[in-house]
């Protein structure tokens, strides 16, 4: 994107500079930079994997996280769904243990029914992380109802 040429070879589409901030209201931050790569996946809309320099805001060390998010799209008697979602697995740091979250989706295009495609989504997700925030043994798994509308 930012030369204006795609750096193609195989599976690969992209080369990607991958960055994130993420932060909540009880004082978890984390920086995360790196490289991403879009692959090219028979079937799937998208498929992204990036690898991330990791580091925790007020732990020791750094680390690494390695992050894959997908798209999908099927079509079953005419009605269109989406399976997409995402995993984050990072390496242990300071006091914090390795940890994975693991999150997949599937959800109809309920737009579609109304011919406005890709607009409103409904479904479900499912959520397993296990070493919550790098806390060994604080696993979490539910599952949820799911509404997304695109402007």
């Amino acid at each position: 994107y930012l030369t204006g040429k795609k750096l193609k070879y195989g599976i690969i589409q992209d080369v990607l500079i991958a960055t994130e901030y993420n932060a909540n209201d009880k004082g978890f931050k984390v920086f995360l930079g790196g490289l991403g790569f879009k692959l090219d996946l028979p079937g799937f809309k998208s498929f992204n994997i990036n690898f991330y320099y990791r580091d925790q805001i007020g732990y020791s060390g750094d680390t690494y996280q390695i992050t894959a998010n997908w798209n999908y799209p099927i079509e079953l008697a005419g009605l269109k769904f989406r399976i997409s979602g995402f995993a984050d697995w990072a390496g242990p740091e300071g006091d914090k243990k390795e940890n994975l979250l693991f999150v997949p989706q599937i959800v109809m295009d309920i737009g579609h029914l109304f011919n406005k495609p890709n607009r409103l989504y409904a479904g479900v997700e499912y959520s397993n992380w296990t070493s919550k925030f790098g806390v060994q043994g604080q696993n979490e798994e539910h599952f949820q109802f799911l509404v997304k509308f695109h402007f």
